[in-house]
């Protein structure tokens, strides 16, 4: 069968980023920067026994800048499928991006529809 992870929404640790740093010269802190992420706590192994391989991944998703709408949530979905299709040697990584009035909705409606 196939085994689930949904990593939508986790929290990185991002404190070696300075609370009043700009970055990149833009119009955000380093805190504001900072509100914006979701990533992994670190990276996740998937093994496959029948070749010996080891993958290791992370992910991190950045909330857009809205000026006009700066508590806009981050619209964007992601899953992990170890096992896809029932083949242990297949893992599938979905990203969802979501745009618009119903962003969430749609990027959580195809993360969910996906096997």
């Amino acid at each position: 069968s196939s085994s689930k992870e949904d990593v939508n929404g986790a929290k990185g640790d991002f404190d070696q980023l300075g609370q009043d740093t700009a970055l990149l010269a833009g119009p955000l802190t380093a805190k504001d920067y900072k509100s914006r992420l979701a990533s992994s706590e670190g990276t996740q192994t998937v093994c496959f026994k029948s070749t010996g391989i080891t993958v290791r991944y992370a992910f991190v998703s950045l909330r857009g800048y809205y000026p006009d709408s700066p508590g806009k949530a981050n619209q964007d979905s992601l899953c992990v499928h170890t096992h896809f299709g029932g083949d242990p040697e297949q893992v599938f990584f979905g990203v969802f991006d979501g745009h618009g009035e119903y962003g969430t909705q749609c990027s959580q409606f195809a993360k969910d529809k996906v096997p």
